[in-house]
């Protein structure tokens, strides 16, 4: 056989491979990074909703929470409510409820990961600022618990000086 019997044999065979359809795992890529942006901003819209409630209506929110189904989105909505109520013990809180998202591996989960390490970072921070302000508190209560003090020992001696007899003795000025 010749080569130039083959080349448009090659030719059809190169053609056909080209047009070939892509395989069927090539779309479910871009849908299933959709779908975790959708929860992430599913996730930031929550937050949004929820930064001007009360601590009350914060608390009844984690209670309903509470007794959702377990999952990595409940988990995450149970963090950012309890971030939101601010204080030291719920903060810990929040690091143990996102680490065991971190350790989840459901394509929730997986799709909220980036946005739980991110949460723990920001908590972090959070948990430094309010130690640090729990320190600055404290400091300003003593501070404030010596000053009334030295300012009682200021007003007794006030009083003692007060309740003196007058001097006898009348002091002339010198010439």
């Amino acid at each position: 056989m010749n080569i130039k019997s083959f080349s448009p044999l090659l030719v059809l065979l190169l053609a056909a491979c080209a047009t070939q359809a892509p395989p069927v795992d090539a779309p479910a890529a871009p849908v299933v990074a959709s779908s975790a942006r959708n929860l992430v901003e599913e996730m930031l819209v929550y937050h949004r909703n929820l930064k001007g409630m009360s601590q009350a209506d914060l608390g009844k929110e984690l209670l309903a929470l509470n007794s959702a189904p377990a999952g990595a989105e409940t988990e995450v909505r149970k963090a950012i409510v309890l971030e939101l109520l601010g204080d030291t013990a719920k903060l810990t809180r929040v690091r143990v409820l996102l680490r065991s998202v971190l350790l989840m591996n459901g394509p929730d989960a997986v799709a909220l990961q980036p946005l739980a390490e991110w949460m723990m970072t920001a908590n972090s921070e959070l948990r430094r600022a309010t130690a640090f302000g729990d320190r600055q508190t404290q400091l300003l209560k003593e501070a404030q618990h010596r000053f009334d003090a030295l300012n009682e020992k200021l007003e007794a001696m006030k009083r003692i000086e007060v309740s003196q007899p007058a001097s006898p003795i009348e002091i002339t000025p010198a010439k």
